[in-house]
């Protein structure tokens, strides 16, 4: 699905075996490096909320993913060897759980650490849910825009960076949560499919790296 004039439902991205030219994507994560803007991971995350949601050419590199975006050419590509690298380097994952928290502190919601009430199980277990300010949220980034909503596009890429990585609780903590906001009558009914596929998605760390192959 495609966003029309700058929104969209939850939009699947473009597969590419080219990737397009941008700074070092681990180096940025670790926040060591900046983007191909100068911009680095701290200050994107420093942002207020009105920045997160006006600019919109630097989710791809908080939450990069194996797909092409159609709407930042030049955004890095987590490849597969970036994919296996990123799931051993400690800074990296760490990087990425801030900045999955700052995303869910933009959409109105909170990640917290549960404990399974007595006789249900041992271990806790992370937790997505609406934050006090989820309300003054609803208009930005939980109503539909002609055919959707661009943050809904933003979930699934966090979603797909998440899985890629290997940070499945997180993950499945946010999809645990999209669906809840779909049981309480929120228009996400047509992302939940996009949404579901995210969250199902597979790394692709045993491919080999075929960037600047045939057709690049």
């Amino acid at each position: 699905l495609r966003r029309s004039a700058g929104r969209g439902i939850a939009g699947a991205q473009v597969k590419s075996r080219q990737r397009p030219p941008g700074g070092d994507l681990l180096a940025f994560l670790r926040g060591s490096g900046a983007d191909t803007k100068g911009r680095r991971l701290e200050e994107i995350l420093a942002w207020d909320n009105d920045r997160w949601e006006k600019v919109h050419d630097y989710i791809q590199w908080v939450f990069p993913t194996n797909e092409l975006s159609r709407h930042n050419l030049g955004a890095p590509l987590l490849l597969p060897a970036l994919q296996l690298k990123a799931r051993e380097d400690q800074k990296v994952l760490a990087s990425l759980q801030k900045a999955f928290r700052r995303f869910c502190e933009f959409l109105g919601l909170e990640v917290v650490v549960a404990t399974p009430e007595t006789g249900s199980g041992s271990g806790s277990v992370l937790v997505v849910q609406k934050a006090e300010h989820f309300d003054s949220r609803i208009q930005t980034c939980w109503h539909t825009r002609c055919t959707g909503n661009h943050n809904w596009l933003r979930v699934s890429r966090a979603l797909h960076c998440l899985r890629l990585v290997g940070l499945d609780e997180e993950a499945a903590a946010l999809l645990r949560c999209m669906e809840s906001l779909h049981k309480e009558g929120f228009p996400v009914g047509p992302a939940m499919k996009h949404w579901r596929k995210r969250a199902a998605a597979k790394p692709d760390i045993a491919k080999p790296d075929v960037a600047g192959a045939a057709g690049a």
